[in-house]
């Protein structure tokens, strides 16, 4: 099965919110305004593609039937080398960290890249593009997309709450699991694994804040660095994100019946009292996913020789090599 694309800028104008680039000129202008960034980026080499996850791809293309994420997460944890390598560099092994080493040794996962960088993720739109070998077909085949999703809309899909929380269990897990004899680190993170699943929705976005190290730590090699790279976690099996920021938030929105509504006693009250702003707030929310928070720039695949210019981006500066680098540096370059 193949996967689904969009057939023209009006049906993927149902989804993102869309900004046409048709001249290098109004690329110039978007460039010299996102120089210091106002948000995340991703570029993709077709305006067709959804935003699917490397997940999401196997599972609609290879029509993947009863996969466990349990057994995969538990292989990739147990597995002797990988293994070792989390315990010597200090990294927990949680979902998250796992998911973001895989991800960026092209293993399937819910994570979709983002870069804090427009240039960068210019450069992951365009780098295999070249003009010999193009061929013009129609306007909206004929271009690329850079996504955008704006800093004053990640209260939509953050969750510090979440990580805080977590590091404060994980400090009284570990006390408590001292007293012991059968209980493991390894029972830890998965405890941990557990109380995450039950406690986020299943869209999130994933930052590298150094105060949760000590519960995860996505940061955990050279490429996410130079690539200034981040991840949104999408958990459906097969909903775009741009469908899914329209979808994860809708049960925060709808009333919830609770033994307080039967109950008139004054802490009754400021219990339902708090519910019905948080609701309202909820409700706010989900209006403003509604509405696209998501910005397309559609942009014309015949400005790529001048784009590429512009950033004045390489291979090496977006996916170093290790070896590479350190001989450079021995041989004063």
């Amino acid at each position: 099965m193949n996967l689904p694309e969009y057939k023209n800028l009006k049906e993927k104008g149902e989804h993102f919110k869309i900004v046409q680039i048709d001249s290098i000129e109004d690329f110039n202008n978007i460039f010299n305004s996102h120089k210091n960034s106002q948000g995340i980026y991703r570029g993709i080499n077709s305006s067709a593609y959804k935003i699917y996850t490397s997940l999401q791809r196997q599972h609609i293309t290879k029509e993947i039937t009863n996969y466990s994420i349990e057994e995969y997460i538990s292989r990739v944890r147990n597995q002797p080398l990988l293994k070792k390598y989390f315990e010597k560099f200090k990294i927990p092994p949680s979902k998250l960290s796992i998911w973001s080493y895989l991800q960026h040794y092209g293993a399937p996962t819910p994570y979709i890249d983002f870069s804090t960088d427009f240039s960068k993720a210019i450069y992951f739109a365009i780098e295999k593009f070249e003009l010999k070998d193009w061929e013009p077909i129609n306007d909206f085949i004929d271009r690329f997309s850079l996504y955008f999703i704006k800093e004053s809309d990640f209260d939509l899909i953050n969750i510090p709450k979440v990580f805080e929380s977590f590091k404060e269990t994980k400090r009284i897990s570990s006390g408590l699991g001292k007293g012991y004899p059968d209980y493991s680190y390894d029972l830890e993170i998965q405890h941990l694994d557990r109380l995450f699943d039950i406690n986020v929705t299943d869209v999130f976005l994933i930052n590298h804040d150094e105060n949760f190290v000590d519960v995860y730590n996505t940061y955990n090699n050279i490429r996410i660095v130079s690539q200034d790279g981040l991840f949104i976690n999408n958990t459906y099996e097969n909903i775009p994100l741009e469908e899914a920021l329209k979808k994860f938030f809708e049960d925060a929105t709808r009333f919830q019946h609770s033994p307080w509504d039967e109950i008139d006693t004054p802490q009754a009250q400021e219990i339902n009292a708090e519910y019905e702003i948080t609701l309202k707030e909820n409700r706010a929310k989900q209006e403003r996913l509604k509405k696209n928070i998501i910005t397309s720039f559609e942009i014309k695949k015949e400005l790529i020789p001048e784009i590429k210019n512009l950033i004045g981006l390489e291979k090496k500066d977006i996916y170093p090599n290790q070896e590479d680098l350190v001989w450079e540096l021995y041989n004063g370059n």
